[in-house]
C-alpha cells in the first residue's frame, strides 16, 4: 500500500469514522472533547493497517503450506475449512505472511472489524505469541482507547489461560475439527 493509497483510505473512512464517533460519544460532550475523540478514532482505525501492512511482515510466518483452495478442501468443521469460508464471506484472501492469523480469528471469535483486530492483539499479548509488531502495535492503541480496558482484561486473561499459539502450531491445527483444535489450545470462544 502506497501512501497515497492510505491517505485515500483515511480519507474514505473518515466520514464514517466521524459518525460512528457521534454516536458513541454522544451525551453532553463538548465539541473540542467529541472532535478529539473522533481523530483518536480516525488515527487508530486507519494508520494500523498501513503500518502493518508496511512492517508487520518482518515479523510474520515465513512458510505456509496450503492455498485457500487447499482450505477449502479440508475435512467439514475443520480450522483449516472453517477459516476459508470466513474469508470467503468477508471477501477476503489469504494474506501473506499473516495467514495463521486468520486461524486465530477463527478460533477465538473475535471479528474482523478494528476492534475485533484490536480485541485479538489483546488475546495475543496475553498469550505470547504473534508477531513482535502485533505486540508493539497493541500497547498505543490500548492506551488511546480507554473505554476497552474492561475487554482488553478479559481477553489478556483469556490469552494467558490459552497454550502458546506459534505459526507452526496453528499451521498444524488445520485440519483438525475445531472443536478438537480449541479444546487443544484451551480457548473458550467469546
Amino acid at each position: 500500500m502506497t501512501f497515497g493509497q492510505a491517505l485515500r483510505c483515511f480519507t474514505a473512512r473518515t466520514q464514517a469514522v466521524g459518525r460512528a464517533a457521534d454516536n458513541l460519544y454522544d451525551g453532553g460532550m463538548n465539541t473540542f472533547l467529541k472532535k478529539s475523540l473522533r481523530w483518536r478514532k480516525r488515527i487508530v482505525v486507519n494508520l494500523a493497517p498501513f503500518f502493518i501492512e508496511k512492517v508487520g511482515h518482518l515479523y510474520a510466518t515465513r512458510h505456509f503450506p496450503w492455498t485457500l483452495a487447499d482450505l477449502h478442501a479440508m475435512t467439514p468443521n475443520s480450522l483449516g475449512q472453517l477459516t476459508a469460508m470466513h474469508l470467503d464471506k468477508l471477501s477476503f484472501t489469504l494474506l501473506t505472511h499473516h495467514e495463521t492469523h486468520d486461524f486465530i480469528h477463527t478460533l477465538v471469535g473475535y471479528n474482523n472489524t478494528p476492534t475485533g483486530e484490536i480485541r485479538l492483539q489483546a488475546f495475543m499479548f496475553g498469550n505470547g505469541g504473534g508477531s513482535l509488531f502485533g505486540r508493539i502495535l497493541f500497547i498505543p492503541v490500548a492506551l488511546f482507547l480507554p473505554e476497552m480496558w474492561p475487554k482488553f482484561k478479559i481477553d489478556i486473561r483469556a490469552g494467558l489461560n490459552a497454550r502458546l499459539m506459534t505459526p507452526e502450531r496453528m499451521t498444524s491445527l488445520a485440519p483438525l475439527d475445531i472443536e478438537d483444535a480449541r479444546h487443544y489450545l484451551n480457548i473458550v470462544p467469546i
